[in-house]
């Protein structure tokens, strides 16, 4: 059974083109997944924002520590047999710090647009009500 990703893998490193496309596989992965929680277009049925930050702090989390377990050797599977330890250990650098970068990315457009919605809703609530003009002068 664990023949198959590893041979898939094999594939991979044999041709350039298959390689990219699963990179290009990877990064579109990630876009589809991140543009409902931090997508700049307005979207009807968005989630909450209490639930918006915690699908992002886990997504966050779980990237860093899959870098971490590839790094330490944990997962990865036949990759001792097919890369260079140091080959791993680089991908798993980048895949950690380059995260980072594309982490800080997300979380400041994250709230930056929160920011701006919030903003908008107190500029536009009353910050006080009204006196009804059934009050008389002097007592306003």
């Amino acid at each position: 059974m664990d023949a198959v990703p590893h041979a898939l893998f094999a594939q991979t490193l044999r041709y350039p083109l298959l390689h990219e496309a699963l990179h290009m596989h990877f990064l579109l992965a990630g876009c589809l997944f991140m543009w409902p929680l931090v997508g700049l277009d307005p979207v009807g049925s968005r989630s909450s924002i209490r639930v918006r930050i915690g699908v992002l702090l886990l997504a966050l989390g779980s990237h860093a520590a899959l870098a971490k377990l590839i790094y330490a050797g944990w997962l990865g599977g036949g990759l001792a047999h097919t890369l260079p330890a140091g080959d791993i250990h680089l991908g798993a650098q980048l895949m950690y710090y380059g995260g980072d970068v594309i982490d800080l990315a997300l979380v400041v457009t994250f709230f930056a647009q929160w920011y701006v919605r919030a903003g908008r809703t107190l500029t536009q609530a009353p910050r006080v009500p009204p006196i009804p003009r059934s009050v008389p002068e002097h007592v306003r």
